[in-house]
């Protein structure tokens, strides 16, 4: 019951140019709330984090390709993706995506990191 290739391209194609925007807006997001002095332990982690799991999600898909089957390791894939991505409507985190970051990551009107540098020019 596999679809025609050209239907499953198109799937692929469409899944793949939806998904695009999403590593730039994690990526800024990142830049925006994460300390500047601590931006390298962070990204460091965070890289380290998805370089571990990379390879026991590889291997926890394919014990359950042999243990459950195709069809059910998808719907089983699908619910985690149905559940994280449901999780994300609760999330007190998210909510304040659209206010400005606080303290040191708010950038001045050149694009630098706005300091003290303005409360220095009166004294």
């Amino acid at each position: 019951m596999a679809p025609p290739l050209a239907v499953a391209a198109g799937v692929l194609v469409l899944a793949g140019l939806a998904a695009g925007p999403i590593n730039p807006l994690i990526a800024t997001v990142q830049q925006e709330r994460v300390p500047t002095a601590l931006r390298g332990r962070v990204f460091g982690a965070l890289t380290a984090v998805g370089f571990v799991v990379t390879p026991l999600g590889l291997a926890l898909g394919g014990y359950l390709l042999e243990r459950i089957g195709l069809r059910a390791t998808l719907l089983a894939i699908a619910a985690c993706y149905l559940t994280v991505t449901l999780s994300m409507l609760v999330n007190p985190a998210l909510r304040d995506l659209g206010q400005p970051p606080p303290g040191e990551n708010t950038l001045g009107p050149h694009g630098d990191a706005a300091d003290d540098r303005a409360a220095d020019v009166g004294r």
